[in-house]
């Protein structure tokens, strides 16, 4: 297995506590370098530590480096997100100085009753955030109202800040032009589709079962590079997560087939008959299927399998921490 060089990480260090410490002295003298340091200028200094580099054991020409960095720039999954990125940036600044996201915040709140004002500043947030694809700009934008609705209405101000702050991060999850959403489906190679999939039944998780996974990167990847449409593997993507969460593997003789809901519920499934002769073939013991199947399925037709219904997320969770009894 190649070793990665530590080294290497030395322009990305750079660009860092370039833009941390002139942030931090720039605050402390009260704004004497105007506004902080622009991203492309510590972007330049940090080209430059590259350039100034070598290869472990190798000495490359000034050409060299630049043919290096010309091939990593023209990679596919970065030109286009730069491409991506400024027809984004383009749309968001032309947006902005037209009024429409000061348009849009207002109409929003202004056909909403005052006493879901809250919720208003949260649905008008997920709509800005998700057609600009940032969550920086929707903040900026909603704070202010969101302080004004709470001096005017009375209701913690905190309350009226985390509205606006949710609704910007939760509609820049599911912008199809937001930063995140494009790295992690092209450096992944998977498609949006299958990223939006995964953040519901993450926050299905969360929600109906109590487990969070916000601060932690979630990756999913399926045996021999195979491509998954069906959803009758939700509940084995959820109770594979839960198991890694818990750090408690699933047995290797546990097998998991249903569809998971915004409810928690785990559905039925097309073909389960089907699914469980071949799981049984292959060495399975125990099934996890939806309750609501069990009712159609002879359990003498599994001999060597046994059957669990579960009607939630959280029964099936509890069949895997039995399981593992």
């Amino acid at each position: 297995m190649k070793k990665g060089n530590p080294f290497a990480l030395i322009p990305i260090v750079v660009f860092l506590v370039l833009f941390i410490a002139v942030g931090i002295i720039d605050n402390s003298h009260g704004g004497m370098f105007g506004d902080s340091l622009p991203a492309i200028v510590g972007f330049v200094i940090a080209l430059v530590v590259a350039f100034l580099q070598n290869p472990k054991g190798q000495k490359l020409s000034f050409e060299e480096k630049l043919n290096n960095m010309a091939r990593g720039a023209g990679d596919e999954n970065i030109m286009i997100m730069c491409l991506v990125f400024i027809l984004a940036g383009a749309f968001s600044a032309s947006v902005k100085a037209a009024g429409g996201v000061d348009s849009t915040v207002n109409f929003g709140l202004s056909i909403m009753p005052g006493s879901v004002a809250v919720v208003g500043v949260f649905v008008v947030g997920c709509f800005i955030s998700t057609s600009m694809g940032t969550s920086v700009g929707t903040i900026v934008a909603l704070a202010p109202i969101a302080i004004g609705i709470s001096e005017k209405t009375g209701i913690a101000m905190p309350l009226c800040i985390g509205a606006a702050v949710c609704g910007a991060m939760f509609g820049d999850n599911l912008s199809m032009i937001s930063d995140t959403t494009i790295a992690a489906t092209r450096t992944q190679g998977c498609e949006m589709k299958d990223k939006f999939r995964m953040n519901l039944l993450i926050a299905v998780l969360e929600k109906r079962a109590g487990y969070f996974f916000g601060n932690l990167d979630v990756y999913i990847n399926i045996v021999s590079g195979i491509t998954l449409r069906d959803t009758a593997c939700d509940l084995a993507v959820c109770l594979s997560m839960v198991s890694s969460l818990l750090d408690c593997p699933a047995s290797d003789k546990l097998i998991a087939i249903g569809e998971v809901g915004l409810g928690g519920e785990v559905r039925s499934v097309p073909n389960l008959e089907q699914r469980l002769r071949e799981a049984e073939r292959i060495g399975f013991e125990r099934a996890v299927v939806p309750k609501h199947s069990l009712s159609h399925l002879n359990a003498a037709d599994y001999p060597g399998m046994k059957l669990v219904g579960a009607a939630y997320i959280s029964d099936a969770i509890r069949a895997l921490k039995s399981d593992r009894l």
